[in-house]
């Protein structure tokens, strides 16, 4: 399993906004670092942690199992 921090998203001065992180063999979205643009991200897995950091942005994330955050 291929994993990516948050943080690792913002260091890459990603132009744009929709980030299919399936394409790049990542699998899973974890929540480590912070994030302040909003991306809509497309991932496997993702943990709560990241979901919350990515949707209090202004993103979103998409998984095709899609297992949201509960509350």
């Amino acid at each position: 399993i291929m994993m990516i921090y948050l943080q690792s998203l913002e260091n890459l001065k990603i132009l744009k906004k929709v980030l299919d992180l399936t394409t790049l063999e990542y699998d899973k979205l974890l929540g480590g670092g912070k994030i302040t643009n909003a991306y809509t991200i497309k991932v496997k897995y993702a943990s709560n942690t990241a979901q919350e950091k990515v949707k209090k942005s202004g993103g979103e994330v998409i998984m095709p199992a899609q297992r949201n955050i509960k509350k």
